[in-house]
């Protein structure tokens, strides 16, 4: 990724600046929501090493001055299913290198939960991104 951001420094115009948007590098969290409340069940087993990667690339390139790191917002995005089998579906999509029968069991538990409400409640996910907004430096 030092190599993507190099090539965005060079390219850049003086001033000009590249926009780092992507999951903080920190698990996502599953539950359900209930009347606009979210209720986590548990944190969704995911590697997170390659976002932890990119946190060091950009890390490296603010270091090596080629940019400066001037903004930074933090912010989670919520996900509302409309089944289960959603909830599922986008699990088996997150990371395909954890079994899915560890996913299985957390759809099972979120279920549980839900069923355990009185009122109407929907599975969800909720995500926390961070946004960097890199100025070009003098490198």
């Amino acid at each position: 990724m030092v190599h993507a951001l190099r090539e965005a420094w060079r390219v850049a115009r003086p001033g000009g600046q590249v926009i780092d948007l992507r999951p903080r590098g920190e698990p996502s969290h599953v539950g359900v929501v209930q009347n606009g409340r979210f209720t986590e069940v548990d944190e969704a087993e995911e590697d997170l090493g390659g976002y932890q990667a990119a946190r060091e690339a950009v890390l490296e390139a603010v270091d090596l001055g080629l940019f400066v790191q001037p903004r930074v917002s933090r912010f989670s995005i919520k996900t509302e299913f409309t089944s289960l089998e959603d909830l599922r579906e986008w699990l088996y999509a997150l990371d395909s290198t954890v079994p899915r029968a560890s996913y299985d069991q957390l759809v099972q538990r979120v279920g549980e939960v839900s069923e355990g409400l009185e009122a109407p409640s929907e599975a969800a996910a909720v995500v926390p991104f961070g946004l960097k907004i890199l100025t070009k430096g003098s490198g």
